[in-house]
């Protein structure tokens, strides 16, 4: 059996490489930035904008903050297309190490290595640690420093904690060169934990494992990153700062809808688990929480005040992401419990475990508190009549949560019904198909409890093998909407098709990603520049005759502007096509390419290249 999940968990990895990673293109094409580090290579090697414009000082800012996008940037003296590659490399090396060391810290507190690599390929599946309250939704599997950085953080911290202390330091210095701010938040959370168990003598001899780590994260922000002549003052980057989600995420209802309830879910669960469940590392899982519950009111306290008092530094260093650390960790260990409570022969606290389990993998984002509560009367109160009453409670949770499915709906109690699946289990989100699998997948395991030790682990085999597809394809086919596609092919023939010194006015904000080609972003009349780390919100100065221009054809949007607009428009900003998504207008220019989403339209007098 050994050498099945040997295979099983170099199947996931194909799975994850070939159902997701085969989107890279539809990515790539959507990505507008910091995502992917091909994107911040094209202004690297092309420098499509003037060196002192904000957006090239912002992209020369991005690029040497972080390694990944530093050597991406590099190889394209070598090979136009090697950031592409690398990308694949780093996805690579996340997934397959990400696996790993989730292993390898489950080892810690498992009770077999069986067990281990069950937890952590059940932790990696779910997911819900990428929904974190920075409001920054990292869909694992894209090359992007911020998933990269796991692995080594992950392993940094298990290495810690089975005293490999150079090899810790090693893995975080590494890891604070892939992402600084992550890093530094995680040196907190293992100081926290190394206080506690530790004296402040003992604490001292060993602080190298914070101290290069520590540095490492400073080498590049501080020491590569170019500094702009004239930066830019606490007053102007503020209201931008104040109205960005990632760095104040409760004024946005994304964090309340699903960003809270995940994180919320994790604690509650891990902490019945390391509360509840005696084991020989209980001492140690408890401090483990409480360094990671410390740390997050301690980081979220000091970004809370930093808004609340305009302190600027505690606004851009704190985001809360910490809190995809805390999630990533910390659910390992109610994975394993929920496994464990499968394992026991009570009716009520196999269908709860069982529930909560499927619940996690089909809907990382949903908070299951009936569940949740009902392990935890269980735990608090082990009578016989407690365990009749929940699990006549479980029973009856199913019904109502399947009455609310269907029935309601071809009722006509369409709103009610939505009220319902929401009280059941808050910012959960289920398809009928998917229910119909979690229930399937429920009733596999519930019948295999009374059977042989290798009949079980084949049972849990299924299921796993299942959500990995699952979330692969779903992952993978979420980019493979006919409007993905389109905006693919408008890419590939401007790519293929036009000068590489061609400029182009889009309406779309993803350009650059496929089409490695000039784009100047003109959806609307301009209005000032809102987003953070730029000069200002007000007008710039190639800004200003654009107003005029739409001010001239009485025009609020690009669609809206007459042909000889367009043309005149085109004049200003040197821009040899447009490109306009369908729904926004049309004009009777010479169309150069269409689909089903998308209008290439020449501004200029030699019209539309000859193909």
């Amino acid at each position: 059996m050994k050498s099945a999940w040997k295979l099983l968990w170099a199947l996931l990895i194909f799975l994850t490489a070939f159902l997701q990673v085969r989107s890279y293109d539809t990515r790539l094409a959507h990505s507008v930035g910091d995502d992917h580090p091909a994107i911040w290579a094209q202004f690297f090697k092309n420098a499509p904008l003037n060196p002192n414009h904000p957006e090239a000082i912002f992209a020369q800012t991005i690029i040497f903050s972080s390694l990944p996008n530093l050597i991406a940037a590099f190889s394209t003296y070598l090979h136009d297309e090697l950031p592409n590659v690398l990308s694949f490399v780093f996805i690579a090396i996340q997934t397959a190490g990400l696996i790993w060391v989730l292993y390898q810290f489950c080892t810690l507190f498992c009770a077999s290595k069986t067990s281990a690599m069950l937890t952590g390929m059940l932790t990696f599946w779910m997911q819900p640690w990428i929904k974190n309250l920075a409001y920054y939704p990292n869909f694992s599997f894209t090359p992007y420093p911020g998933q990269l950085v796991l692995p080594f953080l992950l392993g940094g911290i298990t290495c810690a904690l089975r005293s490999r202390f150079w090899m810790s330091t090693l893995l975080l210095s590494l890891g604070g060169l892939i992402h600084p701010s992550l890093t530094l938040q995680a040196l907190v959370i293992l100081a926290f934990f190394r206080i506690q168990e530790e004296s402040i003598g003992s604490f001292l001899k060993k602080s190298f494992v914070f101290i290069f780590p520590f540095l490492s994260a400073l080498v590049l922000p501080l020491g590569l990153v170019p500094k702009s002549g004239n930066p830019l003052t606490s007053s102007e980057l503020l209201p931008s700062a104040l109205s960005n989600p990632h760095l104040v995420p409760w004024n946005n209802a994304i964090f309340w809808s699903w960003e809270l309830p995940s994180l919320l879910a994790v604690f509650l669960l891990s902490g019945i688990a390391i509360c509840f469940f005696r084991t020989p590392q209980a001492s140690f899982e408890r401090r483990f929480f409480r360094a990671h519950f410390i740390a997050f009111v301690f980081l979220g306290s000091f970004h809370f005040i930093s808004v609340k008092y305009h302190f600027l530094e505690g606004i851009l260093l704190c985001p809360l992401r910490v809190t995809t650390l805390n999630a990533l960790m910390l659910l390992p260990f109610g994975v394993d419990y929920l496994i464990r409570k499968i394992e026991e022969k009570s009716f009520a606290a196999r269908s709860l475990a069982l529930t909560c389990l499927s619940l996690f993998i089909f809907s990382p984002i949903g908070l299951p508190w009936f569940q949740i509560l009902g392990l935890f009367v269980l735990e608090k109160y082990r009578s016989p009549r407690t365990q009749k009453l929940m699990g006549i409670a479980s029973i009856l949770w199913w019904l109502l949560f399947v009455f609310s499915l269907r029935p309601m709906r071809m009722l006509g109690w369409l709103e009610a019904a939505g009220h319902l699946r929401s009280f059941l289990a808050p910012a959960l989100s289920l398809s009928t198909s998917s229910y119909l699998i979690c229930l399937s997948l429920l009733v596999l395991l519930a019948f295999t409890q009374k059977a042989s030790a290798r009949l079980r682990s084949l049972a849990w085999i299924i299921p796993i093998l299942f959500a990995g597809i699952w979330v692969s394809f779903q992952m993978g086919a979420s980019t493979q909407t006919e409007a993905s596609q389109a905006l693919v092919a408008v890419q590939r023939w401007a790519h293929h098709n036009t000068s590489p010194q061609s400029m182009f006015i889009t309406s779309t904000w993803s350009w650059k990603g496929l089409s490695h080609r000039k784009n100047i972003y003109l959806d609307e009349a301009p209005k000032g520049q809102v987003l953070p780390y730029f000069r200002n919100r007000a007008l710039l100065e190639w800004q200003k005759p654009v107003q005029t221009i739409f001010s001239d054809f009485h025009a609020k949007t690009l669609g809206e502007l007459s042909e000889a607009g367009v043309l005149r428009l085109g004049q200003h900003l040197h821009a040899d096509f447009l490109v306009l998504e369908k729904s926004k207008g049309s004009f009777s220019l010479p169309k150069c390419f269409e689909n089903s989403h998308y209008q290439i339209f020449s501004l200029t007098p030699s019209g539309c290249p000859q193909i």
